[in-house]
């Protein structure tokens, strides 16, 4: 009886032991097995510390196909100035790309040229119609081949004359009522009486005196064209008796012999041009020259509406007061720059 009491404490000592391997070896298989094991505490704990398994990456994120927008930028500028430039070396208005990026505002230089000339022209024109007289920077060749362009204040076309080894310019045209105006709205020019049928102010103007045209011409920053000036550029180094050949005048040539008893607007006559191009140098008006000795009395050329066909030529000249006017008699200016 007395064994038995002392083997009791043994037998449950023991048995705690079966528990506890059993114990152990459950949890070693969970742990292999990736099973978990719960604990039931009896009281909760209050950690001072937590950790989380929450990885949360700051500005790292790389995309796979992330776009440099900045590199994108200077690809398509890069791409845009190469092939203009190889466009203007081709003389070509095509923009072909060089890279495999399809910018979404791709730049079509043609089209762009295109309305840039476009507005350019339309500005042009529109100054063109506001203006009576446009500048042309530019010399062109003229019907006979000779270089003409606008000069002077008044704009008028006169055409270079090169010969015995001076360049002078002359008035492609007589000077009109309207081209005088300008000088007198200047208030330089004096105001001058024209016929009563002076309503169309592209005639040639008339009844100025030598003073007058002389002092419109230096206006326009010219001279008044001289004798010798005038006889050049009607053709009389061409050894001919008329600025056009030696036909002789006619009504489709020349505004002469009272065909239509007025002047008419210069440059008519196309076919009674000189041989530079210089229209109406012979009728329409007589024109004021200025001589070298400057006498009261000048030189005027080339006969008018009123002359006969018969004392038409290069020759023909007449004389009048420097203060003396008439119907038919106007001017034209010359340039020796």
């Amino acid at each position: 009886m007395d064994k038995r009491k002392q083997l009791l404490p043994l037998t449950g000592i023991l048995i705690l032991l079966i528990l506890l391997i059993i114990l152990i070896t459950g949890m070693v298989q969970a742990i292999k097995h990736g099973n978990g094991f719960l604990f039931i505490p009896s009281f909760t704990a209050s950690p001072t510390a937590s950790f989380t398994h929450t990885i949360t990456p700051t500005t790292t994120l790389t995309p796979i196909n992330t776009i440099d927008l900045m590199r994108l930028h200077t690809s398509i500028a890069q791409t845009i100035d190469s092939n203009h430039s190889k466009t203007e070396a081709a003389k070509t208005k095509t923009l072909t790309p060089t890279s495999t990026l399809t910018p979404v505002n791709t730049v079509d230089m043609s089209m762009m040229e295109t309305k840039i000339l476009f507005a350019f022209f339309e500005a042009q024109t529109e100054t063109a119609e506001a203006i009576v007289y446009t500048a042309t920077p530019s010399m062109i060749l003229n019907e006979k081949g000779y270089f003409e362009k606008r000069k002077g204040n008044d704009q008028s076309i006169m055409v270079r004359i090169q010969e015995a080894g001076k360049t002078f310019w002359i008035d492609k045209y007589e000077v009109t009522c309207q081209q005088y105006s300008l000088c007198v709205n200047m208030g330089k020019c004096d105001r001058v009486t024209q016929a009563s049928e002076d309503d169309d102010q592209n005639l040639p103007v008339v009844n100025v005196n030598w003073n007058q045209a002389a002092t419109y011409c230096l206006w326009a920053g010219k001279h008044l064209i001289t004798d010798s000036e005038w006889l050049t550029g009607a053709g009389i180094l061409f050894n001919t008796e008329y600025p056009w050949g030696n036909d002789s005048p006619d009504q489709n040539r020349v505004n002469a012999n009272l065909f239509l008893e007025k002047r008419v607007k210069p440059g008519q006559y196309p076919s009674g041009m000189s041989p530079y191009g210089l229209m109406d140098m012979l009728g329409n008006v007589w024109e004021w020259t200025e001589s070298s000795d400057n006498l009261e009395e000048q030189k005027i050329r080339g006969g008018s509406w009123r002359t006969p066909n018969n004392l038409l030529g290069l020759e023909l000249s007449g004389k009048m007061k420097k203060t003396e006017s008439s119907i038919d008699v106007g001017f034209r200016c010359a340039s020796s720059q």
